[in-house]
């Protein structure tokens, strides 16, 4: 059998190496956002949030869901604490930095939830 000719290994290489980029791609912007929330983007993030605590919810039970995840507070410089409850969602590491995910439910004068914010705080070099 003749042995494969220099244009056929290159071919073959740029395949290998194109199916490699599309597996990267599929397993970076769909299977671990999928997996690991704290991935999703803000907005996704957000929404989520929405959808457990919706405007109208009481701090107590905004509280109450914070205890009940494990997350730890965050204080707001700058922000009364009758304003807005912060919370250290969870971190993830990222390339050459960690990524905490910050969350802030801000409320009116009733203590009803009237927002929320998700921050992604960068630590690295």
């Amino acid at each position: 059998m003749a042995e494969p000719t220099k244009t056929k290994k290159k071919f073959h290489l740029k395949t290998a190496l194109c199916l490699l980029i599309v597996a990267a791609s599929v397993w970076c912007f769909f299977i671990v956002p999928a997996i690991y929330p704290l991935h999703r983007s803000q907005d996704s993030i957000r929404s989520a949030m929405l959808q457990k605590t919706p405007p109208g919810t009481s701090r107590a039970s905004v509280q109450a869901m914070i205890r009940a995840n494990g997350w730890g507070g965050v204080v707001i410089p700058g922000i009364e604490p009758a304003e807005a409850i912060g919370a250290d969602a969870g971190k993830y590491s990222g390339l050459l930095c960690e990524v905490h995910v910050v969350i802030f439910w801000h409320f009116d004068a009733q203590d009803r939830l009237i927002d929320i914010h998700v921050h992604k705080v960068l630590f690295g070099p």
